[in-house]
């Protein structure tokens, strides 16, 4: 695709086909494409900027209206972590897969997560991915304890930061066409970094090499949907282009947690 696209308008004679007039031609420029040394120079401050990460804590986080089950109420937690973007074009880095454990709530159709904060480091073309899960337990055994879901992009996080300090409110989503999920998940965005590229290495470092993914000792593991890269295997490289390794799949922030 061209940098500039001229256009112009004539008009014909609908019998004849001569060409009785022409209009004053106009030049659109293509912001996907820029040209020369200073398209160069865009290109790169843009793809530099897509390679800082952005340190953000989520707080304050409720559901409202969770489904139901036939003969009790659910004990739901929450599963969070950092996906890159859907986009084939988009890497995988050290940061990525890096998981938060909300603590159960018994009994509940309404949980309230109280005093419990959650830090993640993210690229602005990376996802957050919210999995709301009912507890599992042998003596009350559950066909489906998948209870909703939410795919936020980052930068969408941003954006709605930027609009004010409001807390946010999405509605769950299903996985298949076939499940019936209900309710809304909320919560506030608070933006702790910038994420300037020179600190990007300490950030990863102290957020994840911190700990262990958290959990409630009380419950089952729920380990057989997370997935366990063995020991000393590398994620990937850093976004600034350090190596860097990822000794466990992230850490807890916050209060009222145990590490699992």
């Amino acid at each position: 695709m061209e940098p500039e696209t001229k256009i112009c308008f004539k008009y014909y004679h609908g019998v004849s086909g001569a060409l009785r007039a022409t209009t004053p031609c106009i030049t659109v420029k293509n912001p996907g494409v820029l040209a020369g040394d200073e398209g160069q120079a865009q290109g790169q401050s843009l793809t530099e900027h897509c390679r800082k990460l952005v340190s953000f804590t989520l707080s304050d986080i409720r559901a409202l209206g969770l489904k139901k089950g036939m003969f009790f109420n659910p004990d739901p937690y929450l599963k969070m972590s950092i996906q890159p973007g859907k986009k084939s074009s988009f890497p995988t880095f050290a940061h990525h897969g890096q998981e938060r454990r909300a603590s159960i709530i018994a009994n509940t159709t309404n949980p309230v997560w109280h005093g419990e904060k959650y830090t993640f480091v993210a690229l602005v073309t990376d996802v957050l991915e919210i999995e709301v899960k009912d507890k599992f337990a042998k003596s009350r055994p559950i066909i489906k304890r998948f209870l909703g879901q939410l795919t936020i992009p980052v930068q969408r996080l941003l954006e709605r930061h930027a609009a004010g300090d409001q807390p946010l409110s999405y509605t769950l989503c299903r996985r298949l066409p076939t499940e019936h999920v209900s309710g809304q998940l909320q919560f506030r965005v608070e933006i702790t970094s910038t994420g300037h590229e020179e600190a990007s290495t300490d950030i990863m470092g102290s957020l994840l090499g911190a700990g262990a993914v958290n959990g409630d000792p009380g419950s089952p593991s729920d380990d057989e949907d997370l997935p366990h890269p063995p020991p000393g295997t590398a994620r990937g490289t850093s976004p600034t282009g350090s190596a860097d390794s990822l000794p466990g799949d992230g850490a807890r922030n916050g209060e009222g947690g145990v590490e699992a």
